[in-house]
């Protein structure tokens, strides 16, 4: 299935968020917070990305290891700041990011931003993390760790997810390479930035969303597999179906008040593949090879999950991309790409792309800062099976 490293991914965020272990800390009390701001309809649209509609606004790494607010219409710099580097979470005027810590330093770092202030400083923490862990931004070596954020009952919960590997040259037994996982989970008093450990049978939670009664029966007994928006008034998942007339994508619908079923709508057929929601659950993005055109090689096409209408069609040389919609924009991250140009390699990094839904013309672009970690590897010793993956 085309869409198998969505799921993945959302299912690692979830995990992400659902696991706790040990952590712990203290801070010196820090400038009092108004926890009680009115959340927006922010979402995360790729991890270090966080995206404001409201203002409209996005606040993402940049390559110099700060946060950058970029103003999501014209594509201009609002604010930058080194005060934190990964923004994690925008709740009302506040944006809560995670700070560079040094070289293995066991500490998971906190910044608190008001948004509003552009960038000012509200509040600083530490979460302490158990030894060998290390709160790192870029990936290492076999290693990864993310941080996630969300408001429980005017404190904030901080997550963590610690991933190690270890990668040889060498033929080495099973067990010394089997992969360590470590999770854990932290409360951030925002009045009084006092950090308290939770245990994983004290995390709060996760919010879920409602569902009619007639679609969570649904949902519950298998026949709705995959994932069940909510779009405006409207409960919206999709559903594959194969018959005389050949394979067929649906949008089925529901009243999100009523329970309701709203006519389902055939998306399209075996000419489009599908690749992702888009990162706010309003969109579907499908693609198919374009192979007049020796530039562009793919067609975008992309459905309303509210009405299963067409929204647009742009030409890209990818097959997908993660996106969003915004106003008449389309919005997309390009990865760090490599090309030869006149008989040498050119490096183009990672950004945020803003494309004109109607002209298919770029607006602008932002750059991100890559944190997938690209070698040295280790060489390939005697013996070994292979060579170690890149």
């Amino acid at each position: 299935m085309q869409s198998i490293n969505f799921w993945l991914w959302t299912a690692a965020a979830a995990v992400l968020l659902l696991l706790a272990a040990s952590a712990n800390g203290d801070t010196t009390p820090q400038p009092t917070l108004d926890a009680k701001q009115k959340t927006t309809h922010s979402f995360e649209f790729r991890p270090g990305v966080i995206v404001d509609p409201d203002r409209p606004a996005v606040y993402l790494m940049n390559p110099q290891r700060g946060i950058d607010a970029v103003d999501l219409s014209s594509g201009k710099l609002i604010c930058t700041t080194a005060k934190a580097a990964k923004p994690l979470f925008l709740y009302g005027d506040l944006l809560v990011a995670q700070a560079e810590t040094s070289d293995r330093r066991g500490v998971l770092r906190i910044v608190i931003l008001d948004a509003k202030d552009k960038g000012g400083l509200g509040l600083e923490a530490e979460i302490a993390l158990p030894e060998g862990v290390w709160a790192s931004i870029d990936d290492g070596l076999g290693t990864s760790f993310w941080a996630s954020a969300r408001i429980h009952e005017g404190a904030l919960i901080v997550s963590w997810f610690f991933a190690e590997q270890l990668l040889s040259g060498a033929n080495l037994r099973p067990d010394a390479t089997a992969p360590r996982q470590i999770t854990g989970a932290a409360r951030i008093d925002l009045k009084t930035g006092r950090v308290e450990r939770l245990k994983a049978d004290e995390l709060p939670p996760l919010p879920i969303a409602a569902l009619p009664g007639n679609v969570a029966q649904l949902v519950a007994s298998g026949v709705l597999a995959g994932p069940v928006w909510h779009v405006g008034g409207v409960a919206a998942t999709i559903q594959r179906a194969s018959d005389t007339g050949g394979q067929r994508t649906i949008l089925r619908r529901w009243n999100l008040d009523t329970g309701e079923p709203l006519p389902d709508v055939v998306l399209f057929g075996r000419e489009l593949t599908f690749r992702y929601p888009s990162a706010n659950g309003r969109h579907l993005l499908t693609s198919k090879l374009v192979e007049t055109d020796p530039h562009v090689k793919y067609l975008w096409v992309i459905f309303s999950l509210e009405t299963g209408g067409r929204v647009a069609e742009v030409r890209n040389h990818s097959p997908a991309a993660w996106f969003f919609v915004s106003g008449s924009r389309l919005i997309y991250e390009s990865p760090l790409q490599r090309r030869l140009v006149d008989g040498a390699w050119a490096e183009e990094p990672r950004k945020l792309r803003a494309i004109d839904l109607v002209s298919g013309a770029e607006l602008w672009n932002w750059p991100i800062r890559d944190t997938a970690y690209r070698g040295p590897y280790p060489p390939v010793g005697p013996g070994s099976r292979g060579t170690p993956r890149r």
